[in-house]
């Protein structure tokens, strides 16, 4: 991903005050980790009004659903109900239309109470924008879910940093 575009979602998620934490690939980054990512990651409050936000906020930046939809239907609760129970929906995804590869991904229900995972997110700053990430403690639960190779891989760095501080 293009760090220049990443920066200037969250410049803008942050000026709109958009409530967000960075997860994913982009957060075991900011944590400190090396490793390649080809999406950005966000647990948004599901509130219709941040919902609204963030959803202006990417289409700004000429980001379109992957989905065949109106991207505001997101901020239905009854709606997103319906993706994950009857598509089996985990993330919204949005497509870059001419960045190819550039995606972010929303996810529709929050894999732990949202003010707790904001409360408990740390700042970090990707280029020159200070961004929420979550803490280490939610992010290693995330991957431990997830479960896939590299997922395995980044428990096991996030697990040195969490005891240790640093990387071998």
């Amino acid at each position: 991903m293009v760090v220049s575009q990443l920066a200037a979602i969250l410049d803008s998620l942050n000026r709109e005050r958009v409530k967000y934490v960075v997860v994913g690939g982009v957060a075991v980054l900011l944590h400190g980790i090396k490793r390649f990512t080809d999406d950005l990651d966000l647990v948004i409050g599901l509130d219709p009004a941040n919902v609204n936000s963030a959803i202006d906020t990417l289409l700004k930046h000429g980001l379109l659903p992957r989905v065949p939809c109106d991207p505001h239907e997101f901020a239905d609760p009854i709606a997103r109900r319906k993706w994950i129970d009857d598509k089996g929906m985990v993330v919204f995804a949005w497509n870059h239309p001419t960045l190819h590869g550039f995606v972010v991904d929303v996810f529709v229900d929050h894999p732990f109470p949202f003010e707790e995972m904001l409360a408990n997110s740390i700042e970090g700053t990707l280029g020159n924008v200070k961004t929420r990430i979550a803490s280490l403690d939610h992010l290693l639960a995330m991957k431990r879910h997830a479960n896939r190779a590299k997922d395995q891989e980044d428990v096991r760095r996030l697990e040195q940093i969490k005891h240790y501080g640093a990387l071998d």
